[in-house]
């Protein structure tokens, strides 16, 4: 269910709405007794990761940071990116290649968000290192951005 009302805030929500909106849901993940399930917080983050409330994102990374054992590094990744995180996203550039599949190409994605000569010379690196094709098509068009 919480897809479907996720997909319907995102449909409905005004921009000057984001704030109230996203602390509605941060305090349902917070306070609800489903609000630790795995599912549950990946579509609450996914509200975030569309709608960036620049009041809410430390808050809004602390969850996905909280949520990694269960759903990975990739919401985490998406959030950063969606934040504009840069300095997250460079602590993850030694590091890539460690995390499982999803979890490297949305870190590669998150690339994007990095100055242009910064984002091109890493994405051809990761080109170069990557063994995983999906790795290295994510690395090109992110390079494109």
């Amino acid at each position: 269910m919480m897809r479907d009302v996720t997909r319907y805030l995102l449909a409905s929500t005004k921009t000057d709405d984001g704030e109230t909106v996203g602390k509605s849901i941060l305090e349902h993940v917070s306070d609800s007794c489903v609000g630790t399930l795995p599912f549950v917080r990946l579509w609450a983050l996914e509200f975030f990761v569309q709608i960036q409330v620049p009041s809410l994102s430390l808050q809004v990374m602390k969850l996905a940071e909280e949520s990694q054992p269960d759903l990975g590094l990739r919401p985490v990744a998406l959030v950063a990116m969606a934040n504009k995180n840069i300095p997250w996203v460079r602590a993850q550039k030694e590091k890539w290649a460690n995390n499982a599949p999803w979890d490297r190409r949305a870190i590669i994605k998150a690339a994007s968000i990095l100055p242009m000569d910064e984002r091109k010379a890493w994405c051809k690196l990761v080109k170069s290192d990557a063994t995983d094709p999906l790795d290295r098509a994510v690395a090109v068009l992110t390079s494109n951005v």
